[in-house]
């Protein structure tokens, strides 16, 4: 496929580009640009603006290629935020004569090394260290491109041949301002820093252009953009498709761009406040910026561009955007026609786009859909190998979850026969090698179905249809949490059923409410906060205290008890003091960082000998971290999430040891508080053995009990300081205590430590709890992994590639984590199991009750 040049000559001979990263459209526009009254001139008097829509994930490389290379890259490329090229593709900058490029070194390079010729794109980068959160103002990164471009131009002026080349056509400057999107992670977007790095922007880009058009001789051949590759959300993030990321401002102006048109101005709720509704305003997708600037300085279109030409901005003859219109057109086809010529070549039974035949109808948005057409045409094959593949994954591990004995798999003909005439479909379509892989996983998985008994699935029909409803309230949780308040509350209101249970253990039932009711009030907050230290100081004080009261019962368990709690308020004079610091813009003490990072390196190295002593050791070991790491309620978060824990074990061993085996709690648990028991428990024989040696139980109905309220403690720590499924919803302002210096790889890993702490408490509980009640941890551990699945098929067909970013991003997301839950769940199990060690299992016997 060659490239497809728009129509010459071009109305300008060079291009400048400015990129203000992390810019959001209505921090720029409202108020009628007051903040920037160069940009505002611009729009009033002399160009063409409006909003780009960007594409999830909002993140700086996608959106840089949206921008430049004019395609979205696949919602996975946000694992490669900040590679270079994970994949080569075409680019404007490759397309052009010479591209000079200033600014970021997680930006500049990913154009530069994939440009067909290495001398193409030359780039001027500051430090990596220059982008530190901690700056009292990072509005020092665009001074220095703006500086680093005048001295550019006063040493081109002694250089002969860049004199030249900046004197020819097809030339393109590229700005990248990161002084916005390091000030709204660092201060937030409606802060001074950010507002007024917005003024400094302005004025930069004046007193450029000022420079520039006087070494150019005012010839008016140059023209001008001016974009920004994601917003920023309110908490000082972006990455989903939330308005406040995916709206970014567009302004073009200068040779080839029309003027402001306030024949038809634009009047709607969006840009009400804006003071802007007497002008046109003239919407676009950010991928359509791409053959704008190409249109402009008379470059051919980046071979994998799917924007479309927004013709509104071009100021030429009606011939001429036609001609460009159709070049635009052109390109897009011959995508659509290698796309569909090599589906053709593979398909048995080949179903074309039926609206481009022929080629007739040569319209550009009939040859996006095409391209859509051809991209998705497996999808039916594909959702029901997968969907089979679920179902037969779900059989496969309830089978061994129940541990009964299946017959010896045997490997049929017709097995192998229908394993050939599949694989060798899949050769003539030419096929991707993994989906031999799921045919031959779906032949393995019909063998062991076909092992099993009849009335495997659910042993219950009505335990089994509320436990299948519990899931889909789960479901629901990921697109409103506030479910999960309700469903604690039940929780906590409604279970345990029996009322004998209920009488004899009030004080324990009660303790069980209070924390139920108490840890859904988290799922009802807001997931974008502010720094708030006295809620930090208030949770890191609640646990302190709890761990005062934990070596109080338990003090030949635990004997170092006073290493935990000093570290815990070492952690809270840490936290504030870094916090006070960072706010005078005093930077990061060296001192306070190297505490943090000693606190981070003591997390979860000891361990204890008895279940209970066990699981507080694990709770005060993890405690200082998620305190450093906390900005408002997440560490009183992490105290009633455990003490909701700390019931839900109770409970359970409670109610088995009642209710079914007649065994009492033992000696490890003698020593809690009476007000959690309703009764006095003295023993006359007591005996605690590893519960490896005890004689383990099979599953029975009611262990999906269990499991549903294992599962449910599962979202709650997911939600309950913010929204996982979102990217924004975890300020990277919490990582300050450790780092300040931009880093992505760290920084995400730090953050990432935050949303799993949680999580390593509930694993251990669960661990626990699995050998209390006398079942094999595997065993329960393999109920909730198969019947979790009936949740990723729910999200499965729920994935939605139409609508807006929000929508898309949210479904992406959702499926994303459900699919890589089960990984998770196995990284949970395997934790747990290394936290809780061998602990001893109380057995106790002869028990007399008073």
């Amino acid at each position: 496929m060659g490239p497809v040049d728009p129509p010459q000559p071009a109305p300008a001979s060079r291009l400048v580009l400015f990129v203000a990263d992390g810019l959001r459209a209505d921090k720029l526009f409202e108020n009628k640009l007051a903040r920037a009254p160069f940009l505002q001139n611009i729009v009033l008097n002399e160009g063409m603006w409006g909003i780009s829509r960007t594409h999830v994930p909002t993140e700086s490389r996608p959106g840089h290629v949206a921008l430049i290379a004019g395609f979205y890259e696949d919602v996975s490329a946000v694992t490669h935020g900040w590679q270079t090229n994970p994949v080569e593709f075409d680019s404007l900058f490759n397309q052009s004569r010479k591209t000079w490029s200033f600014g970021s070194p997680d930006i500049l390079p990913m154009f530069a090394e994939g440009a067909s010729d290495p001398n193409r794109v030359e780039t001027f980068m500051y430090p990596p260290e220059f982008e530190d959160f901690a700056e009292e103002d990072a509005s020092k990164l665009d001074t220095w491109v703006f500086d680093k471009v005048d001295e550019f131009f006063e040493e081109a002026k002694k250089n002969s041949t860049t004199l030249a080349l900046l004197h020819s056509d097809r030339i393109v400057f590229f700005f990248h301002l990161l002084g916005l999107d390091t000030n709204g992670h660092g201060h937030r977007p409606y802060s001074k820093e950010y507002l007024e790095n917005i003024q400094l922007v302005d004025r930069g880009i004046s007193k450029f252009i000022r420079k520039f058009e006087g070494f150019y001789s005012h010839d008016k051949k140059t023209a001008y953009v001016f974009t920004a590759d994601h917003g920023m959300s309110n908490r000082g993030n972006h990455g989903d498709g939330h308005p406040d990321n995916t709206e970014t401002p567009l302004i073009a102006w200068g040779a080839g761009v029309a003027g402001p048109n306030k024949e038809s101005p634009t009047v709607d709720s969006y840009s009400v406040g804006w003071g802007l509704d007497d002008f046109q305003r003239n919407d676009v997708n950010q991928a359509d910026v791409a053959p704008l600037m190409s249109t402009l300085i008379g470059v051919p279109y980046p071979m994998n561009s799917v924007g479309e030409l927004p013709l509104p901005y071009l100021n030429n003859t009606e011939k001429y955007k036609a001609e460009a219109a159709f070049n635009n057109a052109i390109q897009i086809l011959r995508q659509f026609l290698v796309k569909e010529e090599s589906k053709r070549r593979t398909e048995l039974y080949f179903v074309p786009f039926p609206y481009l035949e022929n080629h007739q109808s040569l319209v550009r948005g009939l040859c996006i859909e095409g391209l859509r057409y051809y991209q998705i045409y497996d999808w039916l094959f594909l959702r029901g190998m997968i969907s089979v593949g679920y179902l037969g994954w779900i059989l496969n591990i309830h089978q061994l979850s129940r541990r009964r004995r299946m017959k010896a798999i045997t490997c049929p003909v017709g097995a192998i026969a229908v394993f050939l005439v599949f694989s060798g479909i899949m050769y003539m379509k030419k096929s991707h090698p993994n989906y031999y892989l799921y045919i031959a996983f779906l032949v393995y998985l019909c063998l062991i179905s076909s092992n099993l008994s009849s009335g495997l699935l659910f042993w219950n029909i009505t335990k089994g249809s509320l436990y299948v409803v519990a899931l889909e309230i789960l479901v629901y949780s990921y697109f409103s949490r506030e479910i999960l308040t309700p469903s604690l509350i039940v929780a906590g209101l409604v279970w345990p059923m029996p009322e004998e249970f209920r009488s004899r253990n009030f004080k324990l039932v009660w303790f069980w409410r209070v924390v139920c009711v108490c840890t859904s009030i988290f799922t009802m907050l807001p997931v974008e906060y502010g720094e708030d230290m006295f809620l930090v100081t208030f949770g890191g004080i609640l646990i302190f205290m709890s761990g005062v009261l934990a070596a109080y019962l338990l003090p030949l368990y635990i004997p170092s008890y006073s290493s935990f709690l000093l570290i815990i308020a070492i952690s809270i004079l840490v936290v504030n003091d870094t916090s006070i610091r960072l706010k005078r813009k005093e930077g990061l003490p060296f001192v306070n960082q190297v505490v943090s990072w000693t606190i981070l390196a003591s997390c979860g190295l000891k361990k204890a000998t008895t279940s209970c002593a066990g699981l507080v050791v694990i709770y005060l070991s993890f405690a200082p971290l998620f305190i450093l790491l906390s900005l408002s309620y997440e560490a009183l978060f992490y105290f009633f999430f455990s003490q909701t824990l700390l019931g839900w074990l109770l409970m359970e061993r409670q109610l088995y040891s009642e209710l079914k085996s007649n065994e009492p709690l033992g000696s490890d648990y003698k020593v809690l508080p009476p007000y959690i028991y309703g009764q006095r428990v003295t023993r006359s024989v007591t005996k605690a053995k590893s519960a490896s040696e005890s004689q383990f139980r099979t599953l029975t109905t009611d262990d999906l009990r269990t499991a549903t309220i294992f599962l449910f403690l599962i979202n709650v720590a997911f939600f309950g300081t913010g929204n996982i499924a979102s990217v924004s919803s975890f300020s990277i302002e919490s990582v300050y205590r450790f780092m300040t210096v931009f880093n992505p790889v760290i920084m995400g890993a730090l953050l990432i430590v935050k949303i799993l702490v949680p999580f390593f408490l509930l694993s251990a509980v669960f661990g626990v709890i699995s050998r209390s009640i006398r079942l094999p941890a595997f065993s329960l551990f393999l109920l909730v992994l198969s019947t979790t699945d009936i949740m990723t098929l729910n999200f499965f067909f729920l994935v939605r590639d139409d609508g807006s970013w929000l929508e898309i991003g949210t479904t992406i997301s959702h499926f994303i984590i459900a699919s890589t839950f089960i990984v998770f769940q196995i990284i949970l199990f395997t934790v747990g199991h290394f936290l809780v060690g061998k602990v001893l299992i109380p057995e106790v016997k002869d028990v007399k009750v008073e």
